[in-house]
């Protein structure tokens, strides 16, 4: 379906409270990964790791809306004026429609065309053609171990072929800025324009609205899902960097919380289980030592932050 214009920002934060009678094991341990904490503070190694974050839980929610803004901006950059044009034409095409107004809807169509071909002239290879970007932060605050436990239990009703209660346990198991960008398809768009035009011109106005109607619904909506684990374990490593001299326990603490976002970030799925994740890992435990042989660690870091924004660009998607 045809999607509204305008741009909007949506933050939702996903808290389940899935209590009550009738419901499921599997529907309360997902219950179980949503809690009242705030981001980055989970369990870690059966102990609480919330007053020994060493960054402050405003920082990491800020950051995350900082990461949010810029990657909805980036897609806004890429937004086409002419192509959310040619779709309000076209709704004011199928207005006319319903007027019996021919004059106006072949006028409202031929606007249409000519958006689509100063964009086609722009840009001849183009397949899609970006009108609205809007941004949303689902945040999954969750324990690592109930995380893997519901991952297994999904496999489990995978293997047994209840599809629909893996689906709904999935639905919990996401961390992520989500950005969406809705687009023309310019392969069948202008098409599905000539076609209606032909038939208003020969009288045949329910047919001519009927396909205007068809082209709006083949708009693509595309998606793209940044792991917010990821996003928290660049601000602890960026912090760390900082503080490694001055304060090297601090530096320690934070890398392994970093390191604990990027096991949370692999249990959700995200990059399925990329071969890089372990090689984050290694370069984690490399600062470490470092750190405690009081040796420098500022090109291990530049290189682990350069690891970690590839890895994260990559896959997002």
């Amino acid at each position: 379906m045809f999607r509204r214009t305008g741009l909007w920002i949506s933050i939702l934060s996903l808290v389940f409270l899935l209590t009550g009678c009738g419901k499921s094991n599997e529907q309360q341990s997902a219950a179980a990964l949503q809690s009242k904490k705030v981001v980055g503070v989970e369990e870690h190694n059966q102990g609480r790791i919330a007053d020994t974050l060493s960054i402050a839980r405003d920082s990491l929610l800020a950051n995350i809306k900082r990461q949010q803004a810029f990657e909805e901006k980036k897609a806004q950059k890429h937004l086409a004026k002419e192509a959310l044009t040619a779709i309000q034409e076209t709704q004011k095409a199928i207005i006319a429609l319903d007027k019996g107004d021919k004059d106006q809807a072949l006028k409202d169509m031929e606007k249409v065309l000519g958006k689509l071909e100063i964009l086609l002239e722009r840009n001849p290879d183009l397949a899609l053609v970006p009108i609205d970007a809007s941004s949303q932060v689902i945040n999954l605050i969750g324990d690592l171990n109930k995380i893997e436990a519901l991952h297994k239990r999904v496999k489990e009703l995978v293997d047994k072929g209840y599809l629909q209660e893996a689906r709904h346990l999935l639905d919990n198991m996401v961390s992520e800025i989500r950005i969406t960008t809705t687009n023309i398809p310019l392969q069948t768009y202008p098409t599905a324009i000539k076609l209606a035009a032909r038939l208003t011109d020969q009288g045949k106005f329910d047919e001519a609205k009927a396909v205007l109607v068809n082209a709006l619904s083949t708009i693509v909506v595309r998606e793209v899902s940044i792991p917010i684990p990821v996003i928290n374990a660049q601000a602890m490593i960026d912090l760390a960097a900082d503080s490694a001299e001055v304060h090297p326990q601090k530096a320690m603490q934070l890398i392994k919380n970093a390191e604990y976002q990027i096991k949370v970030a692999e249990a959700l799925g995200y990059g399925s289980h990329d071969k890089e994740f372990k090689e984050i890992i290694k370069d984690m435990e490399n600062i470490k030592e470092k750190i405690e042989n009081k040796e420098k660690t500022g090109s291990l870091f530049d290189s682990l932050r350069s690891r970690l924004q590839r890895f994260k660009e990559r896959i997002s998607k």
